[in-house]
């Protein structure tokens, strides 16, 4: 499910839609989840943002030509493949850096003579 939200350079305080059968009511500030299928035919909105998690990866890996096509014509990138449709809309999950363990360093102390 993508999540669904009112944009922060939008005039509008308040937006009520259709999803499928269901009527979705969302207030600036607040974000509501819509089925993926409904947000990729609504990206080109201009007051609404859509976000996409990593459980949707599944959904754009299985994008047909005809999804593909719906998207280039609403997004300014150009995607070729479902890989691209990933590559833009899941965001990239970080690998935490893992380091070696410290280990105290050792300091000589120079006798006085």
């Amino acid at each position: 499910m993508a999540y669904m939200e009112i944009a922060e350079s939008s005039t509008l305080r308040r937006f009520k839609c259709k999803v499928y059968f269901t009527e979705v009511s969302l207030v600036k500030g607040e974000k509501v989840e819509v089925p993926n299928e409904w947000a990729i035919s609504a990206l080109s909105h201009s007051d609404l943002l859509f976000s996409f998690t990593k459980e949707d990866e599944a959904f754009f890996k299985g994008l047909s030509e005809d999804k593909i096509a719906s998207i280039n014509r609403q997004v300014e990138e150009e995607i070729l493949s479902p890989k691209d449709a990933v590559a833009l809309f899941i965001p990239k999950t970080r690998a935490k850096k893992t380091s070696a363990p410290k280990t105290p360093t050792k300091t000589s102390k120079a006798k006085k003579e």
